[in-house]
């Protein structure tokens, strides 16, 4: 019992160290889009966003399961994956620079010229940033924790830095948004290159059923790029003013997954290691309860805080953002506990969820899409988001308590 409440208590000190962590990325990361709606025009920052989200939609075609299969690799010594991993993680990368320039030049080309060169210097940047995310899955799977605190900071750190420095000269105007994007992204490239050196093999033992599985994670989320695309369609339906408001409506209720990848960082390793479904939830399971009440608290006083936070940090020009922000910040709090269940199941290679849930969320949530936002614009974004939550609350309970009880041999 002893040995159980230090590993516990250690638990929660690495916990506390990985939320410290991820808080302190968070806040530079939010000084950032501070510095964004207070120092740039609604459209300027709108079509900054943009960008960012075909970014984020080209992100999600280029073998995002290589991020899992890294973690794998890592936390079970199979660093010869490594290689092909990030091989193969560099020429899709190439591809999608490529496709991401494309669609700028085609887009805007003739209706908007520094949106088209700043899509351009995107893709110019786009390789070397795909790269972090690899390096921050297997630094977790090494249990890294503090070489991982100081790659988040640094990469947050660059963008606010580059975005800090332009504001500061005034260069806060559509025409420059192009070099506002190299500085913010170029500074962010040269960081993830940076942190990749940084990467250390302790053996080249290889096991390709692992980088297999990353590909079925891959093709499981082909329709993940859907989760990213309401900043491009409501810029596309409504305005890029618009598509600025929708971005700093998620902005806060996006900060409760940073507590989420916090708790999960920390779990992942042993979870990962764990021989069972139903052993991962024996070792999960004690903290379960402590995290829902953490979550809850966090949601309502959070959904109280909101209204007052909301204009001090972003100006009056954002008021609008407040009833979106408040009940996604609600939303997400009260389900992001479950989203351990789906933890457990991932680590433990379960490809009948893995594809349930990466083909059936952004499935439901594309039609949300289609069908709320054209008549009920923003709002009809925020309700498609809070309805997939409850959604996936309910898919992550019904398919875990099915694969506890195989796991256990109570059913067959």
């Amino acid at each position: 019992m002893a040995d159980d409440e230090r590993r516990f208590a250690s638990s929660l000190w690495l916990i506390a160290g990985r939320v410290a962590s991820r808080s302190t990325a968070a806040i530079v990361g939010f000084v950032g889009t501070v510095v964004w709606t207070r120092a740039f025009g609604k459209d300027v920052y709108g079509n900054y966003q943009i960008i960012a989200a075909a970014i984020a939609i080209v992100t999600s075609l280029c073998l995002p399961g290589l991020d899992d299969a890294a973690l794998i690799s890592s936390a079970k010594n199979k660093d010869g994956n490594l290689t092909p991993i990030i091989r193969q993680r560099v020429v899709v990368s190439v591809v999608g620079a490529l496709a991401l320039a494309a669609f700028g030049l085609v887009r805007y080309y003739v209706t908007d010229l520094p949106m088209a060169l700043a899509f351009v210097i995107a893709a110019v940047t786009f390789v070397p940033i795909q790269l972090q995310t690899i390096w921050d899955n297997f630094a977790n799977g090494k249990r890294k924790f503090r070489l991982l605190m100081v790659g988040e900071v640094a990469v947050a750190l660059a963008s606010l830095v580059a975005v800090s420095g332009f504001a500061a000269i005034g260069w806060t105007d559509a025409d420059n948004l192009p070099w506002v994007v190299l500085g913010t992204l170029g500074l962010t490239a040269i960081t993830a290159l940076v942190l990749v050196g940084t990467l250390e093999r302790t053996n080249q033992d290889r096991d390709p059923a692992i980088v297999r599985y990353g590909h079925h994670v891959t093709v499981a989320s082909l329709f993940a790029w859907v989760l990213k695309s309401d900043r491009l369609i409501i810029g596309e339906v409504l305005s890029a003013a618009d598509t600025a408001t929708l971005a700093v409506a998620l902005v806060l209720p996006n900060q409760v997954k940073i507590f989420f990848t916090a708790f999960e960082q920390v779990f992942l390793p042993k979870v990962t290691e764990a021989p069972s479904v139903a052993a991962a939830w024996d070792y999960i399971r004690p903290r379960m309860f402590r995290l829902w009440a953490a979550y809850t608290t966090l949601g309502v006083v959070g959904f109280l805080l909101l209204p007052v936070f909301i204009p001090l940090a972003f100006s009056q020009k954002y008021v609008d953002v407040i009833p979106y922000a408040k009940w996604l910040w609600l939303s997400l709090c009260l389900s992001s506990p479950f989203t351990f269940l789906a933890s457990i199941l991932n680590s433990q290679r379960d490809k009948r969820f893995l594809y349930i849930k990466n083909l059936s969320n952004p499935l439901i949530m594309l039609a949300l899409f289609a069908i709320l936002i054209p008549p009920y614009g923003i709002l009809g974004a925020i309700v498609a988001r809070i309805a997939t939550h409850g959604f996936l609350v309910v898919l992550h309970v019904v398919y875990f308590a099915h694969a506890l009880r195989i796991s256990r041999g109570l059913d067959t």
